[in-house]
């Protein structure tokens, strides 16, 4: 069955800033960040989920966190500024996916677990760990 060219592109404007922003925080730069996307797009349109516009779909934020560790980088470099989109790669996947869909997209603890298929108590954990840790960099940068 054929998607839909208008159905797309509705889904498509609904979604994209959304998985672009967690994929251009995760990662660090704009190149990598529009191949997850559109990676993630691609997935999930080959899986045949529905196009919802009106709840974030969870099977594409999941491609979006997949296809972003797939171009991770290898080493995180100790950044010479204070911003914080600067100061991400320095925590552990998790702990990063986490931080960004719970701050950049102000899913809840639930809605975090269910993208990233862990425990609640974990990404609770997580998000713990990171917000300290980036609170402790940020202020020894001060």
């Amino acid at each position: 069955m054929a998607i839909d060219e208008q159905d797309f592109h509705e889904f498509y404007q609904a979604w994209n800033n959304s998985v672009y922003s967690f994929c251009r925080l995760f990662l660090g730069a704009d190149e990598p960040a529009e191949l997850a996307t559109q990676q993630a797009f691609v997935e999930y349109v080959r899986e045949r989920d529905p196009l919802v516009t009106d709840k974030l779909p969870r099977k594409l934020m999941r491609n979006a966190v997949s296809e972003a560790l797939k171009l991770e980088r290898e080493e995180p470099r100790f950044p010479e500024t204070e911003e914080l989109e600067d100061l991400l790669p320095l925590l552990r996947p998790t702990d990063r996916a986490v931080f960004i869909l719970r701050m950049t997209l102000d899913l809840s603890p639930i809605e975090t677990a269910s993208i990233l298929q862990l425990p609640v108590e974990t990404v609770n954990e997580s998000w713990l760990k990171a917000s300290l840790y980036l609170r402790d960099v940020w202020l020894k940068k001060k």
